[in-house]
């Protein structure tokens, strides 16, 4: 929507004449959630013209608007809200400013017409008055009647965006009482009025935005509803709609406090994730690989480079590159012993034949040679961390001191096979398919990896895991911050909803 929307909200709750005007429970709360719901909308309180209890007169009232309406141009729209006394009488809907006089109420009360036409003399055709007065079904007139010419297009927010209207919503009947109720702390139409603006209203909203006609029907069935229900003697108050459209109109655009809404809920729910963050599932993992000649066992002249990749050469590679086990797992040991404390009945460190492991209360090591299935002639080290029983070691400092410069992948076990195919798919039929880089073998469709444009790890993705890899090797708690980054960059795409399928 173009143009700028001007408000002009009024509330009297205390009236001078206070034993002929009882007290409008709620009217200030009322215009008060009413402007913080405008503004809400991203419209400008500079553009507001508030008038309240005591300086809500009728020579201010009339004054006061009658100015302010003389700022608006064509593009824009006014909204006037009205929170107080109305009355019917002789023909006339009056609303009641703060010095009304009950015995001369036509006197010191202002027609309800005198205000639309302050409207209309504005250079405004979107004019929209919500008013919560007793008595203030407004019956319909020539004046706001006016024939206009309609017109439709495709898209929703150009089909209405050129709407003409002077339209009002009133909160009952002319022989109804618009009823306010301690429950709510609030007029009960104005609160249901409130929710529609404030995107609370369920699913009566298009496409983001709320159009008129839904929002008398919200209203009128809320409304109904909630009086019949909570009143003692079942009472009536029937919200009604008066003036004239082109076609029914947008009353808000809503389309960015539900992105937002949306944003916040799906961080509510990372932090959830977070905090409910299963450590059993997770492993660190970092992979070197080298020449084979390289390895403290290999004996030039005695020994030579594997030619194959079979289990011959896969235990060759082994035997003569158990020295690099042995040690790793005798430093590592002595490491965790002297800085976490461990006794010598609850550390158990073994080697054999390649391979060796620590098990630890809080966590288990394992360190592994093997010849590589690329490369005959070249090694492969794999170090893990997992089956973490103490999700607390993750943020030791000796513990990450121990482990620091290791690891570069943090992998996570999923409980639902992940059909690659599939989720490949998905991905490329994505709008945003050029935001996601995309890398996988068409002749094996094992796993795939996918970055995000601005986040400089890469996720493999197979069967049964989500591997978060970073471009370095860092400690176990620089990586779960590097993991939980990504998680935030990925909590705006739709690729953390399929990894989370």
């Amino acid at each position: 929507m173009t143009g700028i929307t001007y408000g002009i909200i009024i509330s009297i709750e205390n009236y001078n004449e206070s034993t002929d005007f009882p007290k409008v429970d709620f009217a200030s709360k009322d215009a008060q959630d009413f402007t913080e719901a405008l503004l809400e909308l991203g419209y400008n309180e500079d553009d507001f013209l508030i008038l309240s209890n005591e300086k809500a007169t009728k020579t201010a009232i009339l004054s006061k608007v009658k100015k302010f309406v003389t700022r608006v141009t064509g593009n824009d729209r006014i909204i006037f809200y009205f929170a107080g006394h109305g009355f019917y009488e002789e023909g006339q809907n009056l609303i009641a400013p703060v010095d009304a006089i009950t015995t001369d109420k036509k006197g010191t009360c202002i027609p309800l017409l005198e205000i639309v036409d302050f409207l209309r003399t504005s250079q405004s055709s979107k004019n929209i008055l919500f008013l919560d007065c007793c008595h203030s079904g407004f019956l319909t007139h020539d004046k706001i009647r006016e024939a206009i010419t309609s017109f439709k297009s495709e898209e929703l927010i150009y089909q209405y965006g050129g709407e003409e209207f002077c339209v009002g919503y009133a909160s009952c009947k002319s022989d109804e009482e618009s009823i306010s109720h301690l429950k709510l702390h609030n007029g009960v139409w104005t609160h249901f009025l409130v929710k529609a603006l404030s995107g609370y209203a369920g699913n009566i909203y298009e496409e983001g935005l709320l159009f008129s006609d839904k929002l008398q029907s919200y209203l009128r069935k809320e409304t109904s509803e909630f009086v019949k229900l909570h009143t003692t003697k079942k009472r009536d108050q029937t919200p009604v709609k008066f003036g004239s459209e082109t076609d029914k109109f947008i009353i808000a655009d809503l389309t960015a406090i539900f992105e937002e809404r949306e944003k916040e809920r799906m961080k509510k729910e990372l932090e959830e994730q977070a905090a409910s963050f299963s450590f059993e599932d997770i492993s660190f993992i970092s992979e070197e690989d080298g020449s084979v000649k390289s390895l403290p066992g290999f004996i030039r002249g005695r020994h030579s480079v594997p030619s194959r990749v079979n289990s011959t050469a896969n235990n060759f590679i082994k035997s003569i590159g158990h020295k690099i086990i042995q040690e790793e797992i005798s430093e590592i040991s002595q490491e965790l012993q002297k800085h976490l404390k461990y006794s010598r009945a609850k550390l158990k460190a073994t080697t054999d034949n390649g391979s060796g492991s620590i098990e630890t209360p809080d966590f288990d090591y394992s360190i592994e040679i093997y010849q590589s299935e690329e490369d005959s002639g070249t090694y492969v080290l794999s170090r893990k961390i997992e089956y973490i029983k103490n999700p607390e070691i993750i943020n030791n400092p000796l513990f990450n001191r121990t482990f620091n410069g290791t690891f570069d992948n943090l992998r996570i076990a999923v409980h639902k096979k992940i059909d690659i195919a599939k989720f490949i798919d998905k991905i490329e039929a994505l709008e945003e398919s050029e935001l996601i880089d995309l890398d996988y073998d068409p002749s094996d469709l094992s796993s795939c990896t996918l970055s995000i444009s601005g986040n400089s790890q890469t996720i493999l993705v197979t069967g049964n895991s989500i591997c978060f890899q970073s471009n370095s090797k860092t400690s176990p708690a620089e990586l779960v911050e590097a993991y939980k980054k990504t998680q935030q960059a990925l909590i705006l795409s739709p690729v953390h909803k399929m990894l989370n399928q």
